[in-house]
C-alpha cells in the first residue's frame, strides 16, 4: 500500500473510533506517530510502552528501529 492509502486508513480509523481502543499492527514505522500508545515487542514480549514523543522512545530498541526505517 502506498503512503497516501495508509494515511487515509489511519485517518479513517481515528475518526471511526474516538474514545475506543483500536489495535493496529504494523511493521513499517512511518505512521507510528499517529498512535496514542506504542508497545514495543521483542521476541513476543512487550519491552516498552508509551507515546512516541515521551521516554522510553528516545533510546533503545524502538529508537534503533525507527532510525533504521528513516534511512530507507
Amino acid at each position: 500500500m502506498d503512503a497516501r492509502g495508509e494515511h487515509q486508513i489511519f485517518t479513517a480509523l481515528r475518526e471511526m473510533a474516538p474514545g475506543r481502543i483500536t489495535l493496529v499492527v504494523m511493521h513499517r514505522l512511518d505512521h507510528v506517530r499517529m498512535a496514542d500508545r506504542i508497545p514495543v515487542l521483542d521476541r513476543g514480549r512487550v519491552r516498552k510502552e508509551g507515546a512516541f514523543d515521551q521516554p522510553p522512545y528516545g533510546d533503545g530498541l524502538f529508537a534503533e528501529l525507527y532510525a533504521l526505517s528513516q534511512d530507507r
